[in-house]
């Protein structure tokens, strides 16, 4: 068996993945129950604290060569919804341990790897099609966020980067929204000091 080394990353590859996840599961609205589709998979665990293993902290996968052991931090990945679990899909779907021997990638190819995960997770929780049918444009407010955020099952941050990634609403937008937000609360508060 020849194992490849990653030299760039594989954007379309991992988009078109997600896809064909999704359709394969027949996932036509949020939120993506990426756990669920993960335990298909391999078995999932969960660890606390840091983890040696885990380079992002989030949640590592190992591979025997026949079944996948799928690593998740239980106190980190609440506050990022289900990214961890959609990136580790995405390294099992991409073929990351059957293509790449991971113990002897370089930190640059790893990134590659880690870049197509996230590019896999990134379309497979938030698809183009379910972005442009359940975000009503323009978002004029933090709650309008939170609610498509707390939909979808992702964090913060990773909405409004597919927000700007796709040209819906930019983060400066975004940051003068929450800034209005804010100088609106602060004013209301302080009328009623």
């Amino acid at each position: 068996m020849i194992l490849l080394v990653p030299v760039r990353v594989r954007g379309s590859m991992a988009r078109s993945t997600a896809y064909s996840i999704l359709d394969n599961f027949k996932i036509t609205s949020p939120e993506v129950p990426a756990k669920l589709i993960l335990k298909q998979y391999g078995r999932l665990f969960y660890f606390s604290g840091f983890c040696e293993e885990s380079r992002n902290d989030f949640g590592f996968c190992r591979y025997d060569g026949h079944e996948y052991q799928i690593f998740i931090n239980r106190d980190l990945a609440g506050s990022i919804g289900n990214f961890p679990y959609a990136h580790e899909l995405g390294h099992i779907v991409l073929n990351h341990f059957i293509d790449f021997d991971t113990n002897y990638l370089s930190d640059r190819q790893l990134w590659l790897l880690n870049r197509e995960a996230d590019i896999f997770a990134t379309n497979f929780l938030m698809p183009e099609p379910l972005i442009c049918k359940y975000v009503n444009m323009p978002i004029t407010s933090v709650r309008e966020i939170g609610q498509y955020k707390n939909g979808f099952g992702v964090s913060w941050e990773a909405l409004i980067n597919r927000l700007d990634e796709l040209h819906l609403c930019t983060r400066e937008r975004i940051e003068n929204i929450f800034a209005t937000e804010k100088k609106s609360f602060e004013q209301t508060a302080a009328a009623y000091k």
